[in-house]
């Protein structure tokens, strides 16, 4: 299936134009990555790797970043093998592999080593589409999380969330599909981020976990990063994960709107066909 399919499948769920439905971020990634096992490949060899598709969202909120501030991304989309018209004007998909060659190389042109975090801070956070709009659907934060692990393969294909509960803390892996030795820096700040923001958003409160840890290493700038995360922060890590205090689960949703559950009730008319059914909204 092409990405003309699934842009008409978006376009009849919400009765709307084309672009108002890449606008909410509707497009499907093609199946069949779910299952993959972790492994890891030279980077050398990527051109030779299975093709692990995202929808682009951090490329995307990046090169909006760098229009506001008058900086040039054209020669940095070029050198990641990406271009204006993937990201903003038909954002069917991209390369993951690309996608994060495009911030690490943005923030060497731009000298910013976080640029990832600063992305993440101004971002309108409903551009993350579909993933946004289940968390703010959902009646508590653990209830969110749930669906967000459950659906994270409809935003890309090379990333699997899990989640695990222990004694005091629950614990957020994020394990990647096809692993490389290709850097992740700035798309894993930006991703903390954003879902730390997510997170405060539902509920109104200074939402923060416990600690975090990271695969990247840091230096210099290991202070400023735990200044804007507002928490503590281990890199080198063997994996990506995030730890929250088990009490933060019940926190109950102040988003959910009957907006919210406008939009819910036209994805489950987009989702149901392909058997892939949605919860109910509960207002």
């Amino acid at each position: 299936m092409n990405k003309k399919f699934y842009r008409c499948r978006a376009n009849r769920a919400f009765g709307t134009d084309q672009s108002e439905g890449l606008r909410l971020g509707l497009i499907m990634p093609p199946t069949g990555m779910e299952r993959s096992a972790v492994r890891r490949v030279p980077e050398g060899d990527i051109a030779q790797a299975p093709f692990l598709w995202t929808r682009g969202i951090a490329a995307r909120e990046t090169l909006r970043y760098l229009d506001r501030n008058g900086i040039d991304a054209e020669p940095m989309l070029s050198k990641a093998e990406l271009s204006r018209v993937q990201l903003i004007e038909d954002p069917g998909g991209v390369s993951a592999v690309s996608q994060h060659r495009f911030l690490e190389i943005a923030a060497a042109e731009t000298n910013d080593p976080l640029l990832g975090l600063h992305v993440a801070a101004i971002m309108d956070l409903r551009e993350i589409g579909l993933l946004f709009y289940l968390a703010a659907s959902s009646e508590t934060v653990a209830e969110a999380l749930e669906y967000v692990a459950r659906y994270a393969a409809t935003a890309t294909a090379e990333i699997r969330l899990e989640i695990s509960r222990q004694k005091d803390e629950t614990l957020l892996t994020f394990r990647r599909v096809l692993a490389s030795d290709a850097p992740i820096r700035q798309q894993s700040e930006l991703l903390a981020l954003g879902f730390v923001r997510v997170l405060r958003k539902l509920t109104n409160r200074n939402f923060t976990p416990s600690r975090m840890s990271f695969v990247h290493a840091r230096g210099s700038e290991l202070r400023e990063v735990h200044r804007i995360l507002r928490c503590p922060s281990s890199f080198c890590s063997p994996q990506i994960a995030w730890f929250y205090r088990n009490t933060s689960w019940g926190c109950r949703s102040s988003l959910k709107t009957a907006v919210c559950c406008r939009f819910w009730r036209r994805m489950r008319t987009f989702y149901s066909p392909r058997g892939t059914p949605l919860p109910e909204c509960g207002i």
